[in-house]
């Protein structure tokens, strides 16, 4: 951050440019730490001979410049094991995630399709009942149908649900 001059007021430099340099200096230095760290605990892993997931202990400079040595004296290393991925989680969530909203999707066509259905029968009731003779009477055999058709779900619903006494 450059200094500021003596006569300039109090608040030039301060504003959105100062604190995004101010904060990309911040994670600057988080970064710089972290991965010291990471090397001083490499260090300490090799040293020890603990193996750590942390730590890729195989792919340092060191071990590169052994690698073409022994490829060079004609020895092959066994095949190396596969490296883990380390967005597994992520992508297995992703991937669910996907799933539950595809099966959601379903779940609100199919609801549509019944609501479509169900507007569709009502809609066809209605007009049979509106239907009248020449002389404006409603037919009779359809408000029979209609009355019968009410009383049997009635009946129907007072035997399929659970008596209270």
């Amino acid at each position: 951050m450059p200094k500021r001059p003596a006569a300039a007021p109090h608040n030039v430099y301060r504003g959105k440019e100062a604190f995004l340099q101010k904060r990309k200096q911040i994670d600057e230095a988080k970064r710089n730490h972290k991965a010291k760290m990471l090397r001083d605990y490499a260090k300490l892993c090799k040293r020890e001979g603990v193996a750590s997931d942390r730590v890729n202990m195989h792919g340092s400079s060191s071990s590169n410049n052994n690698d073409t040595a022994t490829a060079a004296a004609g020895t092959s290393k066994p095949a190396a094991a596969k490296k883990a991925n380390p967005f597994r989680d992520a992508e297995l969530a992703a991937r669910q995630k996907a799933e539950e909203k595809q099966r959601e999707q379903q779940h609100q066509e199919q609801v549509q399709r019944e609501i479509q259905a169900k507007a569709k029968a009502r809609e066809r009731q209605r007009a049979e009942r509106m239907k009248r003779t020449r002389k404006g009477q409603p037919i009779m055999a359809t408000q029979i149908k209609n009355i019968l058709g009410k009383l049997t779900a009635e009946r129907a619903a007072a035997a399929s649900a659970p008596s209270t006494g």
